[in-house]
């Protein structure tokens, strides 16, 4: 059984939420060590003790979408702005991540890749030739190739589709 849980921290006004594979009541996250920090420095700023309580949000099978629904419900509660929670992910545009894409090309290699997507790397090779491609890694390593062929501008619009197919599931802007 796998659950999304939110946790409140209602004497500052801010939550937490996140996922387990498991059901235990007992169980309440495993929370970054700079969002730790962020959660000790609002009540120490404030004076008041850590006090906190778990509601569970969702409930069911463990399957592909867990982590899909964890992002969207972080989403709809806008705990990963610093002002309402202690979310780190999903990014958002001009709050964690910068405000462009930014494109780091490897030395003096053809392969460009963006670094800021808060759901994993794009990798794009769109200069030169036999073939172009582009492919998308996800935050757990795991590599879709979008595109591979002879058109430069079917490369790109793999990429663009897909980066904007994420952003919707995730309800973040396009950028």
């Amino acid at each position: 059984m796998a659950i999304i849980y939110k946790i409140h921290y209602d004497n500052v006004g801010k939550a937490y939420i996140g996922s387990s594979l498991g059901a235990d009541p007992d169980y309440w996250g495993s929370m970054s060590p700079t969002g730790s920090a962020r959660i000790r420095d609002d009540h120490a700023r404030v004076g008041l003790p850590i006090e906190r309580r778990r509601e569970i949000l969702w409930q069911g099978e463990p399957d592909d979408t867990l982590l899909a629904r964890e992002y969207a419900l972080i989403t709809a509660h806008r705990t990963n702005i610093p002002e309402y929670g202690y979310n780190l992910m999903p990014m958002l545009e001009g709050v964690n991540i910068p405000p462009k894409v930014r494109w780091h090309p490897p030395g003096r290699g053809v392969i460009q890749e963006t670094t800021n997507c808060p759901y994993g790397t794009y990798t794009i090779h769109i200069h030169g030739e036999p073939d172009f491609w582009s492919n998308f890694t996800d935050l757990d390593g795991d590599t879709v190739e979008l595109y591979r062929g002879r058109s430069k501008a079917q490369a790109w619009h793999h990429y663009i589709a897909h980066k904007n197919q994420m952003a919707d599931l995730l309800g973040n802007p396009r950028q």
